[in-house]
């Protein structure tokens, strides 16, 4: 089927060294816009391992994920919308009305991918993406942020219960226990579950402006393994990534320890986990 994609649409499939390499040109037109611009980011999650481990792409990756502070990820948003000026790139988020989750995700345009659309994300197109994660102020206090992010656990689980994946994929059994709630959360829908857990962070980030620390509650790891101190991410450090460098967070140690314990010891075979994306050069 793929090959025959080609053919219909005269287009070239990518290898996936390939499309790391073309989402790496994301990063670094994202990393440019950024400097230009003075805002802050750090590489984040399995792109930052894989920086520090592997000084690229983790082998078996094909995802980037960066988190800048709140306030700089408003600004970047607003102003790559408006100036867009990279006609390959496009930019969905929450807070432009195109993306029914709580962070953004830049688009290249001149790849796209073979892969089925998700319900519920009626903005998203099928097209090479990184993904940008807002990081919030929360709680000094551990206890106090641990409370918080269940309760925005609580939101985000429903959000997913309202998009059908859980439901969809449960064996027969389960849906039959299940579909009541399935039922609650479709009619309430995913944009009320949505504007709940905004309304939620806000409130956390309200209340500890001279915080501390910093979380991802948006879509992160949460809990304890992205309680990330304010110095880490002001203070930023630099890492390599396939050949150039860019920002990271000031302790990467700290946050990598926090988020994958032992982070240098590559995981078993048997717990690797790949993205089964196919790509397609689109330029005619």
């Amino acid at each position: 089927m793929p090959g025959l994609l080609c053919y219909i649409l005269n287009m070239r499939q990518l290898t996936m060294r390939e499309l790391q390499l073309r989402e790496k040109q994301i990063l670094l037109d994202f990393a440019k816009f950024c400097d230009d611009h003075n805002l802050k980011y750090s590489l984040s999650s399995g792109t930052l391992l894989g920086a520090v481990r592997h000084k690229g792409f983790i082998p078996w990756d094909d995802d980037i994920d960066v988190m800048m502070p709140y306030d700089d990820y408003l600004k970047f948003v607003k102003l790559f919308d408006e100036q867009n000026r990279n006609q390959n790139y496009m930019i969905y988020a929450y807070e432009l009305g195109n993306f029914p989750l709580p962070f953004a995700k830049i688009y290249d345009k001149t790849v796209t991918l073979n892969r089925g659309k998700a319900e519920g994300f009626e903005g998203e197109e099928d097209f090479l993406w990184i993904d940008i994660f807002p990081l919030r102020k929360t709680y000094d206090d551990e206890k106090q942020h641990l409370k918080a992010f269940k309760n925005t656990k609580h939101y985000l689980l429903k959000l997913r219960g309202a998009e059908g994946k859980v439901y969809t994929k449960a064996h027969p059994w389960l849906k039959i226990l299940i579909f009541p709630h399935y039922i609650f959360f479709k009619i309430f829908n995913g944009k009320y579950w949505l504007k709940k857990l905004m309304t939620l962070v806000d409130n956390v980030d309200r209340e500890n402006i001279n915080s501390n620390r910093y979380s991802c509650y948006s879509w992160g790891f949460g809990e304890k393994k992205e309680w990330i101190e304010k110095a880490s991410v002001m203070n930023r450090s630099r890492v390599e990534f396939e050949g150039d460098m860019f920002y990271a967070f000031g302790d990467t140690d700290a946050y990598l320890k926090q988020v994958y314990g032992d982070y240098m010891t590559p995981p078993p075979a048997s717990k690797i986990v790949t993205h089964t994306v196919i790509g397609f050069d689109s330029h005619k």
